[in-house]
């Protein structure tokens, strides 16, 4: 039934592109001014910052096993259905992605740098340093949005997936610099595992020598920033042997036209080996 349920959920990502994110972020924006109104001004590290993550997570856990136990199980799966739906980011990356595109054929600077920056691409300085930084946050978008909620969901279910998600939009939402660094390890923690598997699925799926060298290089380290990484293992996966090439703007457009459809195969891999799992 947890296979069920997952696929159902990303089937209603795709005929439904940014309804999902949007119920999460919403519930998640009340509850984060309810416990923190206004937030906490001297950045203290006190229990509100706890019971922002943990209380949803464990009252989610708590319902699941007593619905369980008292033979409620379609409700049970309901409620981690609609809980998975919330936990998926915004999906509506590909109307974003062509928008940009659009503004990078008609070469329109500002256009591009308004595009770029829905995606929470950093500044640049030429067009270059624009393209790598947006192809860096849109792979990040697709990722977090995607794998490491697919990935503890099917490792502990809907409460796996409710801690991610809850965690990575605090990250967004913090306003103090030891709730930022608490929530980077945190974050890298959680995302270890999940981005080296969707490494290895972008080298099925693409590019297998070029990526297999990045992701067994990130194997010995738990340090390198998760973007970081990731972005590596997209440019070995899109560009070959050949990254260290210089870009052009039809490479460019290229790059970003690919990177969703390979997303799209590394998510059709892990769905295809979670089915293996659970028949097995």
């Amino acid at each position: 039934m947890t296979y069920i349920t997952l696929i159902l959920a990303i089937l209603i990502t795709r005929f439904a592109p940014g309804l999902c994110g949007t119920w999460g972020d919403v519930a998640f924006r009340r509850w984060h001014n309810f416990l923190r109104p206004g937030g906490d001004k001297d950045g203290s590290d006190d229990l509100r910052f706890y019971a922002l993550i943990a209380l949803p997570v464990v009252a989610l856990a708590v319902s699941l096993a007593l619905l369980h136990s008292g033979g409620w199980r379609f409700a049970a799966h309901a409620i981690s259905f609609v809980v998975l739906l919330c936990c998926f980011g915004v999906t509506d990356l590909r109307a974003r992605i062509d928008a940009y595109v659009t503004a990078l054929n008609r070469n329109d600077l500002q256009g591009a740098y308004r595009g770029a920056m829905t995606f929470g691409s950093e500044q640049a300085e030429n067009w270059d340093q624009l393209h790598q930084r947006t192809l860096r946050a849109i792979a990040r978008a697709y990722f977090q949005c995607y794998f490491p909620v697919i990935f503890w969901f099917a490792l502990l279910g809907a409460p796996g997936a409710l801690l991610y998600r809850l965690l990575s939009l605090y990250r967004r939402r913090a306003r103090h610099e030891l709730d930022g660094v608490r929530l980077d390890r945190l974050l890298a923690m959680l995302e270890w595992l999940p981005l080296r598997l969707f490494g290895l699925s972008l080298a099925l799926v693409g590019n297998w020598q070029a990526t297999m060298e990045p992701l067994l290089r990130s194997l010995k380290t738990l340090t390198e920033p998760p973007g970081d990484i990731l972005a590596k293992f997209v440019a070995a996966s899109l560009q070959g042997v050949d990254t260290a090439s210089e870009d052009t703007p039809a490479k460019e457009v290229a790059e970003l036209e690919a990177l969703p459809a390979l997303v799209d195969r590394a998510l059709i891999s892990w769905i295809a080996v979670l089915g293996v799992v659970a028949v097995a």
